[in-house]
């Protein structure tokens, strides 16, 4: 992830002048355009936002090239102002099975009943054991630890400050884990978007036996940390947020970070080959 984001901010900060992927293209920018291209994580947003300023905005293009850079821009735009991710790709789509408030009935042949405190994204295809799951919000991992139920889970705590300048904390519980895919210790501060790891192989002991998938929740922290995958009441619901809305209603942005990047990196390629 660094790397990307090196290589992307390398590509727009010298705008026709500094080393891409490819090569050099020799074209003196002025010097007032020119930022640094190796930043340190915790500065991306503000480092993002000076380098489309310094370098895509002196770029002179037209035709075919102007709308890549006007693409471009929305695209950087999209990365600068999202701060919430969904942490698997195609969230919407594969929540197939059990979804937030769904009342599992002590009379299905599954092995837990109760209202569902969270979503569970589906993965079709059991055979691919490196499904990768994202930090949903920049936050501290909190908890890394092997549960009953869920095998491998990671909670991540963040912060949200509202108009009035009230802060509130926030914890996302991801469960069903590969924990030694994990990139991150407890104590670990993750950005936005960033992989976490991989979902637990199918029915292993990695997912406690259960079907590979992610068991995704969010819930307000008020000094207890939550496990439960579902609660006897409904009332309990109380203490939970509705995944899906709570990142709906915060602009979630489709993809995670580092298909973003990506992304950028082969727009900012065509645009400097396409500029004469």
């Amino acid at each position: 992830m660094y790397y990307m984001q090196r290589n992307l901010l390398a590509f727009i900060v010298c705008g026709l002048a500094l080393t891409t992927f490819t090569g050099c293209i020799q074209q003196e920018t002025p010097k007032e355009t020119v930022v640094e291209a190796v930043l340190p994580l915790n500065t991306l947003e503000e480092d993002l936002d000076a380098a489309l300023v310094a370098g895509i905005d002196a770029l002179e293009v037209e035709g075919d090239a102007l709308i890549q850079k006007n693409d471009l821009e929305t695209k950087l735009d999209a990365v600068v102002n999202s701060n919430i991710y969904y942490p698997m790709v195609h969230y919407t789509d594969l929540r197939t099975k059990k979804v937030f408030a769904q009342l599992i009935s002590p009379d299905s042949e599954d092995r837990f009943s109760g209202y569902h405190t969270g979503d569970d994204i589906e993965v079709t295809d059991v055979t691919n054991d490196a499904v990768p799951v994202y930090a949903m919000a920049s936050g501290e991992i909190v908890r890394k630890q092997w549960v009953a139920g869920y095998g491998g889970v990671v909670v991540i705590e963040f912060e949200e400050r509202d108009n009035n300048n009230n802060i509130s904390t926030y914890h996302a519980l991801y469960g069903h884990l590969n924990l030694e895919s994990i990139k991150y210790s407890e104590g670990d501060t993750v950005l936005a978007g960033n992989q976490l790891g991989v979902l637990g192989a199918h029915e292993s002991e990695e997912t406690d036996g259960e079907r590979e998938h992610l068991h995704f929740g969010v819930y307000e922290y008020t000094g207890t940390i939550r496990f439960a995958g579902y609660v006897d009441n409904e009332a309990d619901l109380i203490y939970w947020e509705n995944p899906s809305e709570f990142m709906r209603q915060r602009f979630v942005n489709e993809l995670p970070q580092e298909a973003i990047i990506d992304d950028l990196n082969a727009a900012v390629e065509n645009i400097v080959n396409e500029t004469p």
